[in-house]
């Protein structure tokens, strides 16, 4: 199976996109494109270790200006007091994510995930 990492250190980005609230993942890069349009794992990091907590479908990219930013928040859930909110002159690629599945139980990630830089992996899924 293959996931992408959300770090909740700073907001609780994996409930919020297991909810159906957030309905963009962020990126500052295109990092995410060969994940497009497959089911993917949601992976909570920012605590002690990986954990797998859901899953979600992962669609097609829009490429947002700083300046039309505020716009997306009520889709992206990133406010303007947060670390990964764009800067003037920054643009941040949207993922859409849909059809979200809380696990009944979230479990650690596999030891043998092969990761793809810091935004997504592979792992026997359990």
């Amino acid at each position: 199976m293959k996931g992408i990492f959300i770090n909740d250190r700073e907001f609780p980005y994996s409930a919020f996109i297991l909810n159906g609230f957030k309905t963009y993942e962020t990126r500052n890069r295109q990092t995410l494109r060969p994940l497009v349009g497959q089911r993917v794992a949601v992976i909570r990091t920012g605590g002690r270790f990986p954990v797998v907590v859901g899953e979600i479908d992962l669609g097609g990219a829009q490429i947002v200006d700083a300046e039309d930013f505020p716009r997306w928040i009520s889709r992206t859930y990133v406010f303007p007091d947060s670390s990964r909110y764009p800067k003037p002159g920054q643009k941040k690629v949207c993922y859409r994510v849909s059809r979200p599945e809380w696990y009944p139980a979230g479990y650690p990630l596999p030891k043998d995930a092969v990761r793809h830089g810091r935004t997504w992996c592979e792992f026997s899924a359990e």
